[in-house]
């Protein structure tokens, strides 16, 4: 999740835009979760806005390189991927 991301609802529909302009679409059988999705990504892209501020503030103090990009990367696929694999751990930990 980055701000390169745009997102748009249009329901059935949970629309985006990549920083290249690429537009693709999510389409949703039940419009209830259309909307609780889009919310959720709108509370995922501020949330990742506000660390990557503190990373960047934190490295600006310690003299490090910035936050972005990288391993940590925000892409979507990545981030989908991620969650899944700590829902996973947490379900093999129980």
């Amino acid at each position: 999740m980055t701000k390169e991301l745009d997102f748009q609802l249009q329901t059935p529909f949970l629309l985006y835009k990549t920083k290249e302009g690429d537009i693709y679409g999510i389409w949703f059988y039940e419009a209830n979760d259309c909307g609780r999705v889009s919310e959720t990504v709108h509370e995922l892209v501020k949330k990742t806005e506000e660390v990557m501020k503190v990373k960047n503030y934190s490295a600006a103090v310690t003299g490090g390189g910035g936050g972005g990009g990288g391993a940590g990367g925000g892409d979507l696929a990545s981030l989908f991927g991620k969650a899944k694999s700590k829902e996973e751990a947490g379900k093999n930990k129980g």
